[in-house]
């Protein structure tokens, strides 16, 4: 069994600290998921059978388990999130800390964040997530198992069986429509607990097929099962639909090793010392390892070079066996009472409960760094647009705030994604000059583009929903009759992001997980912007093109946070080794590849073949001829990441353009 926790947590770590090669290692943690319900439902049906089964027993080996090494870790990352970082991220901080003492992290990072997103990176407890699933796992399967086996014993197989195929429908439909709900969530997870414990029930009724025969048979069940588990490590990538049919070989190959204790494999390979000890400080490993990376991430403000992923890890390793015989075997050994131990860990939970709820009603404590607390600020305040569409949804944001539908006179409408969405504060202070409502309809990865979509392979619903969305958007815009000018806007460069999996362009007809090439996008996006500017010119709408935002490789929030707090930025200096490029201000753009540049030019050719519509290069008032941007003009924040502008920086970007009047 430790020597299955030793892939598994070495599998995660590695690809936590940036090993390339291993770009599925993010699958060691179903391995994990299989070994819990295998030991979990085992110990369980094992006291039911002997009619030995308390719940305090239960909930007493839990607690001793787990919440030792994991409040030490929450206790240590408060610390020293309170010295690194800014208001607004310490506020995050403190959610998290308080939804996993909740056993609800998972359920907050679902609502809040994705674990393959860039900002997922810079989480502190993104790792905490696991750690929910299975401790809702905890408070279901002990009653269910107990019901079951009162009310009738041998439907209980069949039962988890049953909800662990039913699980894995779910996994397998919300991975291509729901994919952060089926990562994170216990109902799309359940089948994989479910192979353990069921594994565990047949072992318990049928002791002939226990894993402990030898011989050729389980021999080859136990390669099987190493190889069906190595083979996602190097195979899976982050742009593969995951969980669902993508975990089966991880779930499969965990349970043929589990139940082949005596082939070659558990018996000369996962049992050797260094293995088994790996295997043992496993979840110290796992609870270290992160905080660590992501810290390292924040202070330098990018992904980790592969060597420094690597020390990390190493330093978590040291700590892990620190944790190990100094926290996890000495409360884990403890004889105190079920009762007793409960109110202690209780209480415990209740105090870090309570200054999380304080950290967070501050709203981080921002008298600590009151220029980071400015930063926070304008980009809090620039996260609230009730009229952008997120997805999951393909229909306009209809309230009277977005379309004006009390508003008397002539509008203006501005159609886009999220892009859009950031330059709608800009637009709107002008057409309010002007005597004009702003009509707002954007939906997220979504460029006002007839017939197609940005296609994601982990979540390819969001194009059809686009289209959908799109198509909605101009059959209103055509029908109104109040609208005289309407005003594209869009992250137009992402198509042409030398980034695999940066939503190139692709039609309603589009099948399959294979990426659309970068050429068919360039000759979309042509066909598609003709198609749209023509059906507008055609309902005699006056039409502006507006040309993308500078989008910039280095986070100019980060930027500007960092040099507001002095440990961090001499953390900063020392890491990247160039005080200079800290916060200056201004940064080269990063959307200036050929690819990225060609549809620049190819937006603004097709915007000027047509008349009655005009382009206008948002880059005008930012950019020099250097190709260097700004990101603030002295202490005013123009972007709120890498890609979007606040409002402030709508303003600026917009000076000198007249709003276009019939």
């Amino acid at each position: 069994m430790d020597g299955l926790r030793a892939l598994a947590i070495l599998s995660v770590v590695l690809y936590h600290a940036g090993v390339r090669k291993l770009s599925g290692g993010f699958t060691g943690v179903d391995v994990f998921f299989v070994i819990s319900g295998y030991l979990i439902g085992g110990h369980i049906h094992a006291e039911l059978d002997a009619g030995s089964f308390r719940f305090s027993n239960f909930y007493r080996n839990r607690a001793k388990r787990i919440l030792p090494a994991l409040y030490v870790v929450l206790i240590a990352v408060l610390a020293v999130g309170v010295v690194l970082l800014s208001p607004r991220e310490l506020r995050n901080l403190a959610m998290y800390l308080f939804a996993t003492i909740a056993s609800a992290s998972n359920i907050a990072l679902w609502r809040t964040t994705g674990y393959f997103a860039a900002s997922a990176d810079q989480n502190p407890l993104l790792m905490t997530w696991s750690l929910g699933v299975e401790e809702q796992f905890y408070l279901v399967i002990p009653v269910l198992l107990l019901l079951l086996a009162r009310v009738r014993q041998r439907l209980l197989l069949p039962f988890i069986v049953g909800v662990s195929v039913m699980s894995f429908v779910l996994a397998c439909y919300q991975v291509n429509h729901t994919p952060t709900s089926a990562f994170y969530l216990l109902g799309s997870r359940a089948w994989e607990l479910g192979i353990g414990v069921t594994l565990a029930i047949i072992e318990a009724r049928s002791p002939r097929l226990s894993g402990g025969r030898t011989g050729l048979t389980s021999n080859l069940q136990s390669w099987v099962g190493l190889g069906l588990i190595v083979a996602p490590f190097f195979l899976l990538t982050t742009e593969t639909p995951f969980p669902g049919m993508a975990a089966l070989p991880s779930v499969i190959g965990s349970a043929l090793l589990l139940s082949s204790s005596g082939g070659w494999v558990n018996r000369r390979l996962l049992t050797l010392a260094p293995v088994v000890f790996i295997g043992r400080i496993s979840y110290s490993f796992y609870l270290a390892h992160w905080p660590l990376l992501s810290f390292l991430r924040i202070v330098r403000g990018s992904d980790l070079p592969e060597v420094w992923g690597l020390g990390a890890v190493a330093v978590a390793f040291g700590l892990a066996v620190v944790s190990y015989f100094w926290v996890e075997i000495p409360f884990r050994t403890s004889k105190r009472a079920a009762g007793d131990l409960l109110r202690r860990y209780g209480a415990a939970s209740v105090v870090l409960l309570l200054v999380a709820g304080l950290i967070f009603h501050s709203k981080g404590m921002p008298w600590r760094y009151p220029r980071a607390a400015l930063v926070d600020d304008t980009v809090a305040g620039s996260q609230r647009d009730a009229c952008l569409v997120e997805s999951g949804t393909s229909t306009p944001r209809l309230a009277a705030a977005c379309t004006g539908s009390s508003s008397p006179g002539g509008h203006v409408a501005l159609w886009g994604d999220s892009h859009a969405s950031a330059l709608a504060p800009g637009l709107r202070t002008l057409a309010a000059q002007q005597g004009y409502f702003l009509e707002e309809y954007a939906k997220t990865t979504c460029p006002p583009l007839l017939g197609v979509g940005r296609y994601y392979r982990q979540e390819p619903a969001l194009a059809d929903e686009c289209i959908r969305f799109n198509s909605a958007v101009l059959e209103r815009l055509i029908e109104d009759p109040q609208v005289q000018v309407v005003m594209l806007e869009a992250y137009w460069d992402a198509p042409f992001d030398p980034v695999a999996d940066s939503g190139k362009l692709a039609t309603a007809d589009h099948k399959g997980t294979e990426l659309p090439m970068e050429a068919e996008s360039e000759e979309l996006l042509t066909s598609s912007l003709r198609a749209t500017l023509g059906a507008l010119v055609a309902a005699h709408k006056r039409v502006v093109v507006f040309g993308d935002v500078p989008v910039f490789e280095t986070d100019p929030i980060w930027r500007m946070r960092t040099s507001a707090i002095p440990i961090r930025r001499k953390l900063a200096e020392a890491m990247i080794g160039n005080a200079s490029r800290i916060d200056s201000g201004v940064d080269r753009a990063f959307d200036q590849t050929p690819p990225q540049r060609a549809a620049q030019i190819l937006l603004q050719d097709t915007a000027s073949s047509f008349a009655g519509v005009e382009y206008w290069d948002l880059r005008k008032n930012l950019c020099g001829i250097n190709g260097d941007c700004s990101y603030r003009r002295n202490d005013v924040t123009l972007y709120v990441d890498t890609n979007h502008f606040s409002p402030e920086g709508a303003r600026l970007a917009l000076q000198g353009w007249p709003l276009p009047l019939r």
